[in-house]
Parts: structure tokens; C-alpha cells; sequence
């Protein structure tokens, strides 16, 4: 044991003997780490499974599985949302159209002897002269 002059409670360490002692705490907080890390994927993989309809009954499941499931899921929710978007755009030129229909209705320019074809109709104009041809549907 030395002493470094400063503080005669310090120990200087013992050499050899020292260093492996450090080796092995870095190796030991090494291991704890990496078993953390892998505890951790483990478990996100878990939660990704149990997200997928198809997996989620099932217990052991190879990781590969789960990512091809997964991407296959993700596509799937993919060309759902695509199609709710298009949807959602036929929905609001309807909602365009009846919104004029409305309007046409409000302005007395829909008349009582109209045809149901929306796409375009005769209607006499407000002075009653020449009739124009209104279309309804944009």
C-alpha cells in the first residue's frame, strides 16, 4: 500500500491485480448492458407481434415472422387508408353537389317539373325569357 503524500488514508492501487479487477467490473457492466439491450428488443418485439391481427394468438413467433407480418400489415393499412382517401374525395365533391343543388334550390332556379338527372338540367331564367342549361353537379 502507498501513500500519495496528500492524504495518508488514500491506497494506491495494487497493480496487476488492480487492472484486472477493472477488467472484469467493465466486462461485468458489459454484459449487464448488453443483456438490458437484448431484454428490450425482446419486449418490442412482443409489443409488435400482439399488434399484428394475424400473431396475436400465437405464442412463439421467429423474428422474422413478425417483420414480414408486420410489413405485410402496414401495406395492408396502407392501401386502406388509400382507399378511404379516395373515398373521402367522392364524398366531398357529393357533398360540393348537393351544396350547389341547395343554392339552386334557395334561388328558386329549381324547378318544380326539374328531371332527376343531376348531371345537367333545363331551367328557366329569372326573367323568364331564354332558358339556360345549369349544371348541377360541379
Amino acid at each position: 500500500m502507498y501513500s500519495n503524500g496528500n492524504n495518508s488514508d488514500y491506497k494506491e492501487p495494487l497493480g496487476p491485480v488492480s487492472e484486472e479487477h477493472t477488467r472484469v467490473e467493465r466486462l461485468a457492466r458489459h454484459n449487464f448492458l448488453e443483456r438490458q439491450r437484448r431484454n428490450d428488443v425482446n419486449e418490442k418485439f412482443i409489443t409488435l407481434k400482439n399488434k399484428i391481427p394475424e400473431l396475436r394468438p400465437l405464442e412463439e413467433v421467429p423474428r422474422i415472422m413478425i417483420i414480414d407480418k408486420a410489413t405485410e400489415y402496414v401495406k395492408s393499412l396502407q392501401a386502406i387508408e388509400q382507399n378511404l382517401m379516395s373515398e373521402l374525395e367522392i364524398q366531398k365533391m357529393m357533398n360540393k353537389r348537393l351544396l350547389n343543388t341547395r343554392n339552386l334550390i334557395e334561388m328558386g332556379m329549381f324547378g318544380k317539373h326539374h328531371e332527376h338527372n343531376f348531371s345537367t338540367d333545363q331551367y328557366s331564367s329569372q326573367n323568364g325569357s331564354d332558358s339556360e342549361e345549369i349544371d348541377i353537379m360541379t
